[in-house]
């Protein structure tokens, strides 16, 4: 029999750090085809979407690889996305254009329903990867905008800095509290809407994590958990 094919073997869930698998063979993947198409981008971008769409055809047939290895398939256009924006300098040239077309995209794509890359399942997904690449490609200019100003940014490189506790936040969060699941499920009954549902759980989100950065770092023993590099156990002498 099938590995694949036998529903009573299963995987068990990671929880958030599936990221950091996808992520390690996404790389993988998407270096191995870069060097292997010898910087022909017609090759490499028609292997990359073979791929994406590999990955999320494997998850709808019920085929759930282990490692991630499904969401590191579907990421393949995502990093080809990422490579011709840098390659070619895109938030340079097209950095306003290219913001109102990737917000138009983003917006379109999220009225078509949801993108689970974690396990590679979309509600549409051509429209979930042109909304993805076109939303990060906003992110990025407005990023860029950022950097260019006088204003401060400590607390978004403090926020970046405590990533470790971000993650750590979110897990308790998922795998024990689950309010954030309970916050959807009670604004889609009560509102109906998604979109208010979604972004009342992802401001949750956020502010449970700014709690934990404020105070983690303020808590002896426990900080040295998260940063040791700072809190070590034990000082040098």
């Amino acid at each position: 029999m099938n590995p694949f094919w036998d529903k009573s073997l299963t995987i068990n869930a990671i929880g958030a750090i599936w990221f950091l698998l996808a992520m390690y063979f996404g790389n993988i993947i998407f270096n191995t085809l870069i060097k292997s198409s010898r910087g022909n981008l017609f090759v490499s971008g028609v292997v990359a979407t073979a791929i994406t769409f590999g990955g999320f055809y494997l998850s709808d047939m019920g085929i759930l690889l282990p490692w991630s290895l499904n969401a590191a398939m579907a990421s393949q256009l995502f990093y080809y996305g990422g490579y011709l924006i840098r390659k070619f300098d895109l938030i340079e040239k097209y950095g306003i254009s290219g913001s109102i077309v990737g917000i138009a995209l983003w917006m379109i794509s999220a009225q078509s329903g949801f993108l689970y890359l974690n396990t590679a399942h979309a509600d549409s997904p051509i429209l979930a990867v042109l909304g993805g690449i076109g939303g990060s490609f906003s992110l990025m200019y407005l990023a860029k905008l950022l950097c260019e100003t006088k204003l401060n940014l400590d607390a978004v490189k403090y926020y970046g800095q405590m990533s470790l506790i971000v993650l750590c936040v979110h897990l308790i969060d998922l795998n024990t509290c689950a309010i954030s699941g309970k916050i959807y499920e009670n604004l889609i009954q009560t509102t109906g809407d998604q979109i208010i549902a979604v972004s009342m759980e992802i401001l949750y989100r956020f502010l449970l994590t700014v709690v934990g950065i404020i105070v983690i770092p303020r808590l002896p023993i426990v900080r040295s958990f998260y940063l040791n590099r700072v809190y070590p156990f034990w000082a040098k002498k």
